[in-house]
């Protein structure tokens, strides 16, 4: 093994990082086999856990009440005729990666399948961070969306970047703080106070993820309230769950009074 001119380096007192990489230098290559093991190909082991999965969920689709507890509801929305796809953008620090699993925890909740992704720079606080979710009743056979039907923004430049990339018909849902200068034709736009609404009624901005996850409900992401609320509330920390179900109940609120 050779020393780290990285962080593990400097904590172990190996000495500078030009002291470190001057002594790889003069190291010696390895040569020939250091490892061999014969490892199974895992493809058929993880359809084997998915299948398990669906069937305690009571079918292949995942539909039906199976084994779950009788608290859990049922999805009884309209099947999808494609794949629904969502776009949290904002900044580190506001919660969009998180808002965008519990969207996909949610729809899974309800028995549809889903996939989350998430991107976001090395600052975790202040960087630009983006994270979609994708919803379907069938097999999803890519993870990464192009345009979007709802595309949320919490920042300026985060819906400079994204503005553009919603689907004809679909829903731009933007901060009221946000300044809209991107043609928006065919394109529903909603500017909602989420951050200033987080604030009022919890008094923490960082809440604005939970508004956000309201206000796209209601606006039509294909998950019910109840599992909405319920993996939100299995994500947070318990003594904050009185704070979050308020935040995602102002986000309902929001929606519905939009024009």
């Amino acid at each position: 093994m050779t020393t780290c001119p990285e962080i593990h380096g400097r904590r172990n007192k190996l000495g500078t990082p030009a002291e470190m990489l001057k002594k790889l230098t003069k190291l010696p290559m390895p040569m020939g086999v250091l490892h061999r093991e014969e490892r199974p190909e895992y493809g058929a082991s993880y359809e084997t856990i998915i299948t398990r999965a669906k069937a305690a969920l009571g079918g292949r689709d995942g539909r039906g009440d199976g084994n779950l507890p009788p608290s859990v509801p049922s999805c009884e929305a309209p099947s999808l005729a494609a794949p629904f796809e969502v776009r949290l953008c904002g900044e580190g620090g506001q919660g969009v990666v998180l808002a965008s699993i519990v969207l996909a925890e949610a729809a899974i909740h309800d028995g549809r399948n889903a996939v989350q992704t998430q991107e976001y720079g090395p600052e975790s606080r202040g960087g630009a961070a983006t994270s979609e979710a994708i919803i379907s009743d069938a097999e999803i056979d890519y993870p990464r969306s192009e345009d979007v039907d709802i595309l949320c923004a919490l920042t300026t430049e985060a819906y400079e970047k994204h503005g553009a990339r919603v689907k004809e018909g679909g829903i731009l849902v933007a901060d009221s703080s946000i300044t809209m200068n991107q043609a928006t034709n065919g394109v529903r736009v909603c500017r909602l106070p989420m951050i200033e609404t987080a604030v009022e009624r919890t008094g923490k901005a960082i809440a604005a993820n939970a508004v956000a996850l309201g206000a796209i409900a209601a606006l039509g992401a294909p998950v019910s309230r109840e599992a909405l609320e319920r993996m939100l509330l299995r994500r947070v920390p318990a003594a904050t769950a009185a704070l979050n179900r308020a935040a995602l109940d102002a986000g309902y609120d929001l929606a519905r009074s939009a024009d």
